[in-house]
């Protein structure tokens, strides 16, 4: 079936007409023999089934509404830049895999100290503010030696899995899947405040396909990591009022970033393998 297929050319935009089953909506009886055969075929840029001079999307069982232009020439050149893409993306793919277990190491051993210090360091605030004027009493130890090996650790693999979106998020632009961001702004959102809610998370999801089965991961993943990270802060606060309620709610943190990071860990293996097999069948 991958000689069925056929790859948008660099830079083209799918159409946003309403998502749907073309075969159902607008061919009829036309459409019918060709999805019959392409039922064996993989998700990917597909002829019309409608007879159109362009490219459609199907899913791997159904086609949808988007569409893009067929190849211009030159196509040789543009599958070369998709093999040297996903190459480079190939090579970061494994690091990107191990900094996103570093980072959720990292963070829920982090959590996990500071959820074993609640009750030392509720104190140590207490104690600042009970006695206005006194001489400040230093941190606990164990908080301040966490703090400086966990900072630094958190930045290394934030920096190595941004650069692994980016490259990604070239190879998926590069093989036509429809995106609401682009690399740069995919990776800058993360910085950008009230809309690193939810723009981090379209970007990620668009490195995958419509349809593909592993894109729920990162919807997921990222509901765990938002819920995750307000409990985290929540438990601090609430230990004020109560210690122990404190303590179980970042207990519970530590099993959320757990959680989210397996979940991220299988997202970036399902994108490797996509676009690697995308790649080898230009």
């Amino acid at each position: 079936m991958a000689g069925l297929a056929f790859a948008a050319r660099p830079g083209a935009r799918p159409s946003t007409r309403p998502m749907g089953s073309p075969g159902r909506q607008r061919f009829g009886l036309l459409a019918r023999p060709y999805s019959l055969v392409m039922q064996a075929a993989p998700p990917g840029w597909y002829r019309d089934p409608g007879g159109t001079p362009s490219l459609r999307w199907w899913t791997g069982w159904q086609w949808t509404g988007y569409v893009t232009a067929l190849p211009a020439a030159g196509g040789p050149y543009w599958a070369q830049s998709l093999r040297d893409s996903e190459r480079s993306e190939a090579r970061l793919g494994p690091w990107a895999a191990r900094a996103v277990l570093l980072y959720v190491v990292v963070v829920a051993v982090g959590t996990a100290i500071a959820v074993a210090s609640l009750p030392s360091m509720v104190a140590w605030i207490r104690l600042i503010f009970d006695h206005p004027g006194s001489p400040v009493p230093p941190e606990p130890g164990v908080i301040a030696a966490a703090s400086l090996l966990e900072v630094p650790l958190e930045l290394l693999a934030a920096v190595v899995f941004l650069i692994w979106q980016y490259q990604a998020a070239t190879t998926a632009r590069i093989l036509g899947y429809p995106a609401r961001r682009s690399p740069a702004l995919g990776v800058g959102s993360w910085f950008i405040p009230v809309v690193n809610l939810w723009f981090p998370y379209q970007a990620l999801r668009d490195l995958l396909p419509a349809g593909h089965r592993a894109r729920p991961l990162v919807f997921w993943a990222w509901i765990c990591f938002l819920l995750t990270g307000l409990a985290a802060v929540f438990s601090e606060l609430i230990a004020f009022a109560s210690v122990g309620l404190g303590v179980a709610i970042g207990i519970l943190t530590v099993g959320g970033w757990l959680l989210a990071g397996w979940w991220v860990y299988r997202f970036v293996q399902a994108i490797s393998s996509d676009h690697g097999q995308a790649a080898r069948a230009i």
